[in-house]
């Protein structure tokens, strides 16, 4: 399903330090992912326990959650684990984690890959399993980090996680209500609270938990145009999840008033919760979709929401990736897209520029966002070579661009 990718070298803002036991750690880091000027002070309050209750030894690891890599690779480089599998649901923070790992010079030790939670890590019996888990993640995420952990724990394994102190007494809760777990530390300060725990029965043989797309479940929502009985179940933490925002209503619409027919191939970039593809699919029947995020969640239940509107599941490619790749060889009719509203100039003279590798000739390309943001693409697009500017439109304050192969 997913492919893999290089950050760009252009995306990192800084390598920033952290000293951990005897080794002086250095992580490059993004303004796109969480704590990018220093390492966090959750991961830092973390760290502290693990290293006042483990010592050096032959562990494996897994960090959910990873981001760019400060708990998992902390663990590897200073000894206190031998190997660590690092997940996250952000293909940024699986590519940046792979590429701090080979800056810490501990590669060959480390596995990073996306997954929702522990739904795609492909194994268990981990000897420690350590999380700095967001708040925001929401009640069912946290409890599914906190209490699923035991499916992948080895006989004897271990948790070491942490959260923000209003999140204290739903954890607290959880811990007591679990009479299998044993908490073995319990350490506040004024911002946070890190648990080590385990669990006192032999962990269940079940193999890696099946994604669960409810614990993510925010809503439902329409959209614009549809028929009747044409709706879309939301996901917390994934853009438009109460109502379609103007880039993706753009998009809708435009699609509602295409004259694009004949079965084409269609490539969708950051659908979110799946307005657009679902809405492509009722506007032109494409013989195949491809969708591409850097957000596997957003992925899952773009998936989800087009089965669930009878489009044939076998049609849809995924593509969990980090930014829109350049292709070897033209694969699709028509490519829709939002940018996140943060491009650069040279972030458009990419998109110009690898969206024309995608697209086959007489292809179009149309996307949406704010409207400094479209016009910088807008003149990225005039100045490469085989594209040609079609129709432009506006609304409240975001804009509408398409562009063609010559």
């Amino acid at each position: 399903m997913a492919k893999t990718s290089r950050v760009s070298r252009s995306a990192v803002l800084n390598t920033i330090p952290l000293r951990f036991g005897k080794s002086n750690l250095e992580f490059a880091i993004t303004q796109r992912l969480f704590s990018s000027f220093k390492v966090d002070a959750g991961t830092r309050f973390l760290l502290r326990t693990i290293a006042a209750q483990f010592n050096p030894a032959p562990r494996k690891i897994l960090d959910v959650g990873c981001g760019y890599g400060p708990l998992g690779i902390a663990m590897v480089a200073s000894g206190l684990a031998d190997g660590a599998h690092m997940v996250d649901r952000d293909a940024l923070a699986v590519d940046y984690s792979r590429r701090n790992a080979e800056l810490n010079a501990v590669s060959d030790k480390v596995e990073t890959y996306g997954s929702l939670g522990y739904s795609d890590v492909p194994e268990g019996g981990f000897d420690v399993i350590v999380s700095n888990i967001p708040g925001k993640a929401g009640p069912d995420v946290i409890e599914s980090v906190i209490l699923d952990s035991r499916n992948y724990l080895a006989e004897d394994g271990s948790v070491a996680c942490v959260v923000v102190s209003p999140l204290a007494e739903f954890v607290d809760d959880l811990l007591a209500a679990d009479e299998s777990i044993s908490v073995t530390v319990r350490e506040a300060n004024q911002h946070y609270v890190a648990y080590h725990y385990g669990f006192a029965a032999t962990p269940f043989d079940v193999g890696p938990i099946a994604p669960d797309l409810d614990m993510y479940h925010r809503g439902e929502s329409g959209v614009d145009g549809a028929p009747e009985g044409v709706l879309l179940q939301t996901a917390r933490g994934v853009e438009d999840f109460e109502i379609p925002g103007h880039g993706t209503a753009l998009l809708v619409r435009w699609l509602a008033e295409s004259e694009v027919r004949g079965r084409p191939d269609v490539f969708v970039y950051e659908p979110a919760q799946g307005h657009v593809p679902v809405a492509a699919t009722l506007a032109m029947a494409p013989g195949s979709l491809t969708l591409h995020s850097h957000d596997l969640l957003a992925l899952r239940y773009s998936m989800h929401n087009l089965a669930a509107n009878g489009y044939d599941p076998d049609r849809v490619s995924l593509q969990h990736l980090p930014e829109l790749s350049e292709s070897d060889e033209p694969s699709c009719d028509l490519l829709l897209g939002r940018l996140r509203g943060d491009e650069t100039a040279t972030d458009c003279v990419s998109i110009a520029s690898r969206s024309k590798s995608l697209l086959r000739p007489g292809g179009t390309a149309v996307f949406a966002g704010g409207s400094t943001f479209i016009t910088r693409l807008e003149m990225a697009v005039k100045h490469t070579s085989g594209l040609t500017v079609g129709v432009r439109r506006k609304h409240h304050g975001y804009r509408l661009l398409s562009f063609s192969v010559s």
